[in-house]
């Protein structure tokens, strides 16, 4: 009877684990069945040129947002302290289009890569890819963010927007954002206004 007893708490404590920890994983997005499922298939990645993707070989976003201490706790504190699947990923896209404003892609792709709903995920990666395919410096960051779209259509077409914008910038052009949208611009999710995350941009 004794031995009973102390094995009750013992017992509530790991159910409430076990609660803590389903609760946790499903937040995050690993729970079995939940994450963003790519899509396979000629995605046209092989038309880009072998310069450009021995740069996006080289490039190592973790590396860079991790001496990028003041954006990266932008978006940590942007994905943590929220149970909700939906706020998390309204307060990732505020952080995402400040980091773009700045012109952070590393950043902007980080907090895409963190968000559980793929529709503001895409919405962010598409914005970088349009956005940094703008500069010399900074195409490579289009074909990260293009590498991460779940759609094959969508990585179709992203690569074929990097590859036109390639041949532009070789010829001393600028390549156009084809939408109209205000350079940084990500579609702001439901209630983002109102959050405050973020260092002021030009930090």
């Amino acid at each position: 009877m004794q031995r009973n007893k102390k094995l009750i708490p013992a017992l509530l404590l790991a159910v409430l684990f076990s609660w803590a920890l389903y609760n946790l994983l499903s937040v995050s997005g690993l729970l079995p069945g939940s994450g963003t499922v790519m899509e396979q298939g000629d995605d046209g990645s092989a038309l880009l040129p072998a310069e450009l993707k021995a740069e996006v070989t080289a490039l190592n976003t973790a590396d860079e947002t991790a001496s990028d201490n003041e954006w990266m706790a932008m978006v940590t504190q942007a994905s943590s302290g929220r149970y909700y699947k939906d706020a998390r990923d309204q307060s990732l896209t505020l952080a995402a289009s400040r980091a773009l404003e700045a012109g952070r892609f590393a950043v902007a792709i980080t907090a895409a890569e963190v968000m559980y709903h793929p529709e503001p995920r895409e919405d962010v990666l598409q914005a970088v890819v349009k956005e940094a395919a703008r500069t010399r410096a900074t195409i490579k960051y289009s074909v990260r963010a293009a590498r991460n779209l779940s759609k094959l259509q969508q990585r179709r077409a992203a690569h074929a927007l990097i590859v036109q914008a390639w041949a532009e910038l070789a010829k001393g052009g600028q390549p156009q954002a084809g939408d109209g949208a205000a350079p940084g611009s990500v579609p702001a999710a439901p209630g983002a206004a109102g959050l405050t995350v973020g260092p002021a941009v030009g930090q």
